[in-house]
């Protein structure tokens, strides 16, 4: 009725969902009722390919799981005409839980009587990428269909049906949250929105996962104490000031009982200074006031402070009261200022000289006031951020979202974005305006990204800011080394000069990229205390393929050892097959620069020896293809028990590979085509320059290419979508969940890293010789961190919230390439 009211005479868009959420322990279920998704702050507004979108109106929901509802073929468009799912009951078992589908069997016999007594999966092993439907089982369907057959045929229509009423069941049931069922514009999609607005139940999820947030400062307060800081990172860059400091509060694990504990402690803490204030008063008329009185101020001269303070304030200006109270507030402001640190509220003015009266003092003493310590809560409140990840935990240790995924029942699961908050950082981080694009973000920009988009995404913009202004340092090098100056001074002086520089701005550069690494670590252990990452252990989510029972098994093993021995098969086919063919190319030009050689053949030499080139190119590619094919399979079944080890693991076989598809050119270049070729050493240079030069150009336009081929097939889905309203005679105008289910989905950081690795590594190689190169990149990051902001910002989805203390494994492959 409330919001009926609020919306007035506005139009409501209606859709089933729970009245309210009862916590599992309330012994209640919802009652089902229509609920108006209007809302008073919707509004409409147009994407970036032109449609109208009603702003606002999912931003309460943390995550939306999008239903096909053409459920009459995969994913991959196999089956067209058989609509039969073979053995169900192994389908569930490779999407739920086992605890779900114990209890989901006891709750209802009838149905598991149904779906078949057995599963065609192995005891104890998890195949969530198992396609359960019979061509892909290369099995004869009516062998599987003999009368005795333990094996069960279930209409593909039915058995969605049932895993998407099983979903929402323990989303609102066994979980607490808030579930809304609304269908796409054309009807061939439902979109299920979560949301988690329980009191009860965020502060059971807290306390179950161990959320960690920050000591308020109040909490400081109360307690007598400062609240602890560290030197910002812009005070690295700035030589002749001091630093600033930002604070770094202890985090703590949320709990009730801690929470109730502090109450108590608060309440306690402040009626003990309410009675040392009026002992003090007492003491000041009798004039005993004396250092013996100061003993009582410890561990508790903050709360006292601000009872003085309020008191005072509340007296008359000309009571007798307040007189005295004035008295005892200088005794123990005096006492605070002698143990006060520099710098803090009770500080002694800078100078001698500097005499601060009483009502200068009284406006220092009013931060933190009477009524924020009565108020005072141990931990600052569960945040958005928080919130999706207990969210993502919860689905996760309950439904596998993957195997949902590839068996064809969900596209997509995406946490929702925030349309207001968002908006700021489209303006400000993500913006493309002449203002922002020459600005670089700054230490505010990062922390903002970090608290909206996760850990993981706040580190990698954190780590390309840092290595950005880091490259200033051989960029102005590499200016001065490019500049005419040194041809006037060569012209002058001679060669000498000139050969210092170089030998100077090599070391340089040695030592540039050896303490790049190790600087950024310490900018990560500061900012990981500051964000309170460091201080809590960071909780990998689990693999639900993982299988304790195959942990450091020979199987495993061997196939671990196999992935290793395919990466070391990729790197020597190809290094052979350059070997072979450089060699083939040198015979090939030997005969074409030979005297007695025919015209005719001369050509034909000439041509074949260019054609090498593109065969080593072309043989690269198609390897780095195959290793990614063969190396996602493979990892499949490597049983690592969290996404952190898997990542882990990942990445730097991906970087070996991808190292030696993107080296190999500029390495021939650089030692072998002289020899091959019989190029001079400076046209070989040159043409380094040029292509190193090229690579960053491309690297950056194939990365904007991208982006635009994905807002055409964006624009092109939503233009089908409206024909298909049309036809149905709907309005067409899209709700948040539905655009941005239309978003490209945001898979990792890695491809992004690796782009950036990848490019330090050739500065760490080439811009010895070549310094301009060092410019050049610099230039490429300052265009590449704008060009990211950007993509996450107004392109891709939310990224799921992944908990990381800096960059993670990337570190190792850093100090890789400085070696």
């Amino acid at each position: 009725d409330k919001l009926i009211h609020r919306i007035g005479r506005a139009q409501p868009v209606l859709c089933a969902m729970p009245a309210r959420v009862v916590a599992p322990d309330d012994g209640e279920s919802a009652a089902p009722l229509l609920y108006s998704t209007a809302s008073p702050s919707m509004r409409t507004s147009k994407s970036l390919t032109g449609i109208d979108i009603q702003r606002g109106i999912d931003d309460r929901f943390h995550y939306c799981m999008v239903f096909d509802r053409d459920t009459s073929q995969d994913k991959d468009g196999i089956l067209k005409n058989l609509t039969d799912v073979l053995d169900p009951k192994g389908s569930l078992e490779s999407i739920f839980a086992g605890s779900v589908m114990s209890k989901w069997a006891e709750e209802d016999p009838e149905l598991f009587r149904e779906l078949g007594g057995s599963s065609i999966m192995m005891p104890n092993m998890h195949t969530p990428n198992m396609n359960m439907h019979i061509p892909n089982m290369n099995l004869n369907l009516s062998e599987m269909s003999m009368p005795g057959s333990q094996f069960v045929r279930m209409p593909r229509s039915k058995y969605v049906s049932i895993v998407f009423s099983k979903v929402k069941d323990l989303l609102t049931k066994t979980c607490g949250f808030e579930v809304c069922v609304r269908p796409s514009v054309d009807n061939d999609q439902l979109f299920l929105l979560i949301q988690m607005e329980n009191v009860s139940t965020i502060n059971n999820l807290a306390s179950v996962f161990e959320v960690a947030k920050p000591v308020t400062n109040a909490a400081y307060a109360l307690h007598d104490m400062e609240v602890p800081t560290l030197p910002s990172e812009a005070g690295r860059w700035n030589l002749f000031s001091k630093p600033p400091r930002v604070q770094a509060p202890l985090h703590m694990k949320f709990s009730l009982d801690r929470r109730t504990n502090f109450q108590e402690s608060r309440n306690e803490i402040l009626g003990r200074s309410k009675r040392i204030v009026d002992d003090l008063v007492k003491e000041c008329e009798a004039s005993r006031l004396d250092g013996s009185s100061s003993t009582r101020l410890r561990h508790i001269g903050i709360p006292v402070m601000a009872t003085l303070v309020d008191e005072i304030e509340t007296e008359p200006a000309d009571s007798d009261r307040r007189a005295v109270l004035q008295r005892v507030f200088d005794f123990v402001y005096e006492e605070l200022r002698q143990r006060s640190p520099a710098g803090g509220p009770y500080a002694a003015p800078p100078k001698e000289t500097d005499r601060e009266t009483f009502e200068q003092r009284l406006q220092r003493c009013r931060s933190p006031s009477l009524d924020e310590l009565r108020t005072a809560e141990l931990c600052s409140e569960i945040e958005e951020l928080d919130m999706m990840q207990m969210v993502f935990k919860s689905v996760c240790s309950l439904v596998d979202v993957q195997a949902m995924t590839d068996q064809g029942i969900i596209s997509g699961f995406f946490p929702m974005h925030t349309h207001g908050v968002l908006q700021g950082l489209q303006q400000g981080f993500g913006s493309m305006s002449a203002r922002n694009v020459i600005n670089l973000p700054n230490g505010g920009d990062i922390a903002a990204v970090r608290e909206y988009f996760g850990d993981e995404v706040g580190f990698f913009f954190s780590w390309l800011l840092f290595e950005t202004r880091a490259f200033a340092v051989p960029a102005v090098m590499a200016v001065i080394a490019r500049a005419r100056l040194l041809d006037f001074v060569q012209a002058r002086l001679g060669t000498f000069l000139l050969t210092w520089f170089n030998q100077c701005f090599a070391l340089a550069l040695v030592a540039w990229v050896a303490c790049l690494g190790a600087n950024y670590e310490q900018v990560a252990s500061r900012k990981a205390l500051a964000w309170g990452i460091k201080q809590t252990q960071v909780a990998s989510v689990k693999l639900p393929t993982y299988r304790k029972q195959l942990h450091g098994s020979s199987r495993v093993t061997a196939i671990r050892f196999f992935h290793w021995f395919v990466v070391m098969c990729i790197l020597v086919e190809t290094v052979l097959v350059a070997a072979y063919v450089s060699d083939v190319r040198k015979y090939w030009i030997q005969i074409s620069q030979d005297p007695s050689t025919t015209p005719m053949v001369k050509h034909e030499m000439e041509n074949l020896a260019k054609l090498g080139k593109y065969v080593i190119t072309i043989n690269i590619q198609v390897m780095a293809f195959l290793w990614r094919q063969l190396s996602r399979h493979i990892a499949a079944h490597e049983n690592f028990r969290t996404m952190d080890e898997k990542s882990g693991a990942q990445m730097y076989k991906d970087f070996l590979v991808m190292s030696a598809v993107v080296y190999y050119p500029f390495i021939y270049l650089a030692f072998f085509a002289s020899s091959v070729e019989g190029k001079s050493k400076q046209d070989c240079m040159i043409e380094l320059e040029t292509n190193l030069c090229l690579y960053f150009i491309v690297d950056i336009a194939s990365m904007i290419g991208t982006m635009v081929v994905s807002q055409i097939l964006k624009c092109r889905a939503e233009r089908q979508e409206q024909a298909t309203a049309k036809q149905l005679n709907k309005e067409f105008k899209y709700t948040d969940a539905e655009e941005q289910a239309k978003r490209q989905p945001y898979q990792d950081v890695s491809d992004d890293f690796m782009r950036i690795i990848l490019s330090l590594g050739l500065v760490g190689m080439f811009a010895a010789i070549l310094p301009f190169i060092a410019f050049v990149a610099w230039i490429g990051n300052r265009i590449l961190i704008k060009v990211l902001a950007w993509k996450v910002t107004h392109i891709l989805q939310r990224p799921l919230p992944r908990q990381q203390v800096g960059i993670g494994e990337w570190s190792g492959i850093v100090k890789m390439v400085a070696f």
